[in-house]
């Protein structure tokens, strides 16, 4: 009998003991999962803090110059960076995956309006430069046919580049008292004088 109750208490010991190191695993299972929610959140806030200060950056740049450049606007996204050490390459949970992919789609359509701004820089540019030309031509006409011809400062300047701060845009310069029509056959020039 003796050896009975000896063994009992010797299995209800092992069985609190079991049972306490089973609340410890327990409450460092929790901890764990809190360690790595704490992880991912904050690899989040990082990541959405690198993305800020990138498009800063950039946006920097493009303040800085009246014209920017394809290199002003070229904006590198930054990566995700989980600070897990998971072999599996942990993602984080659907928080994670879905502020990915919202940067990801921003950073898609951010691409697309800078090609868009380049392409049309480029359009007003040509056209300016263009301008230019048909009004040196249309002057030089002018000279060599005998007809009314405006001195260097009556000629209209050529188009300044497009710039942020002035809205007037292309337009600046065109402004001249005269009507001009360039017949594209004949390539004569003809000009209206309403003054």
């Amino acid at each position: 009998m003796e050896l009975h109750d000896q063994s009992l208490r010797q299995l209800s010991k092992y069985l609190s003991q079991s049972q306490r190191e089973k609340r410890e695993l327990q409450e460092d299972v929790i901890a764990a999962e809190k360690a790595l929610c704490r992880a991912a959140r904050d690899s989040v806030v990082n990541y959405l803090q690198a993305v800020e200060s990138s498009l800063e950056e950039v946006r920097g740049r493009v303040l800085s110059q009246t014209t920017p450049t394809k290199g002003d606007v070229t904006w590198h996204l930054p990566r995700m960076h989980l600070d897990v050490p998971d072999p599996e390459g942990l993602t984080g949970g659907p928080e994670v995956v879905i502020c990915e992919g919202f940067v990801r789609s921003f950073a898609g359509v951010y691409e697309v309006v800078c090609s868009r701004l380049m392409n049309v820089q480029s359009e007003l540019d040509s056209r300016n430069t263009l301008a230019c030309v048909l009004k040196s031509e249309l002057h030089n006409a002018g000279v060599s046919d005998g007809v009314r011809t405006h001195t260097a400062e009556n000629v209209p300047a050529c188009p300044p580049a497009v710039t942020a701060t002035d809205p007037r845009g292309f337009f600046v310069g065109l402004h001249s008292p005269a009507i001009y029509y360039l017949e594209r056959r004949s390539f004569s020039v003809v000009m209206v004088n309403f003054s």
